[in-house]
């Protein structure tokens, strides 16, 4: 049911997502890419080319394969889609961590659609950023000028899961390290009402303008906190203990660094409080092997409990481990 209902989101946001690496999914999209970067219509602004015929091989998301996006192309609407995909797999497990919500999904869907609230000023916050001469490349890949942020996909994961989790909560935070040039973030605060607090390193030029753009966007919901998070996570304890409502972990991705992250966010998260980890596997099948095996060792000291296993391996070659931390 996880695998089908998470195609069935990400084909339903298919004219939103940009257009994912197009050989070797989990190598093209890290390595470095030096040219080609701005095309024309970059593939995530609104009159960007419909991605669907980009779009060839199917989701994988260790469970098993959903249907292609050209399958969910041809279905009648997002409703017969979920009802199609209910009635095949009633005898499954319902994922805990996906929404099971109709009208959960649809309101998503409307929001992240081409012409919707979210694609589009995630659009334009990355064209206002080009223009002001940071060449933001597309779907969050890697370039000489400008490091690797969100992909689509994946943003529309953490909008999805997030969403749900933080569902009928009042006033709730979400706490993450790495802002980059905004796109968690901005799905973030754009998919749910909570206030969101970033810890980045501030290495590169575009993130405070970035910040400045999502100050513009969503004022006082969003602050940024600019320094090694090994440092300035320890130092915000004190005012912000039992605070976080979920904790996105994206920052560093050496092993200390992650590690440090995911122990010292424990102190400001409620508790049973969702985690989630960029370019991680629990197997290390895919992400970044240093961070996969931090997320490892805070399971293995009981700083937090593993929520789901396998883990989601995006097409973009992303993956996310999901966890909980432990009382």
């Amino acid at each position: 049911m996880f695998a089908t209902k998470l195609g069935i989101l990400l084909a339903s946001f298919a004219p939103v997502i940009s257009a994912f690496c197009e050989a070797g999914a989990s190598e093209g999209c890290s390595a470095l890419i030096t040219n080609d970067i701005l095309p024309s219509h970059p593939d995530d602004e609104p009159d960007a080319p419909d991605p669907l015929n980009l779009l060839q091989t199917k989701m994988t998301v260790v469970r098993g394969s959903t249907a292609t996006v050209e399958e969910m192309a041809h279905s009648e609407s997002p409703e017969k889609e979920l009802e199609h995909a209910e009635e095949k797999d009633k005898h499954a497990q319902n994922s805990k961590l996906l929404t099971t919500n109709t009208e959960q999904v649809l309101r998503l869907h409307k929001t992240w659609n081409p012409s919707g609230e979210c694609a589009s000023g995630l659009a334009a916050m990355k064209v206002k950023l080009r223009e002001a001469g940071f060449m933001i490349p597309k779907d969050g890949n890697h370039t000489v000028e400008v490091e690797g942020g969100s992909a689509y996909d994946e943003v529309a994961l953490l909008a999805q899961v997030v969403s749900k989790e933080l569902d009928n909560k009042v006033n709730p935070t979400i706490c993450q390290t790495g802002f980059n040039y905004g796109s968690s973030a901005f799905a973030f605060l754009c998919s749910t009402s909570a206030t969101v607090v970033s810890f980045d390193l501030g290495a590169h030029p575009y993130v405070n303008r970035s910040a400045e753009l999502i100050a513009g966007s969503y004022p006082g919901r969003h602050k940024l906190i600019i320094g090694d998070s090994t440092k300035t996570i320890p130092s915000a304890i004190p005012s912000m203990t039992s605070q976080c409502d979920v904790v996105f972990v994206d920052g560093g991705h050496s092993h200390q660094v992650a590690l440090s992250d995911l122990q010292n966010f424990k102190a400001m998260a409620r508790p049973n409080t969702l985690v989630l980890v960029d370019d991680c596997t629990t197997d290390a099948s895919a992400g970044i092997q240093a961070v996969s095996e931090a997320y490892n060792e805070a399971v293995a000291k009981k700083v937090l409990r593993n929520e789901q296993d396998p883990n989601a391996k995006l097409q973009s070659g992303r993956a996310l481990c999901l966890g909980r931390y432990s009382p």
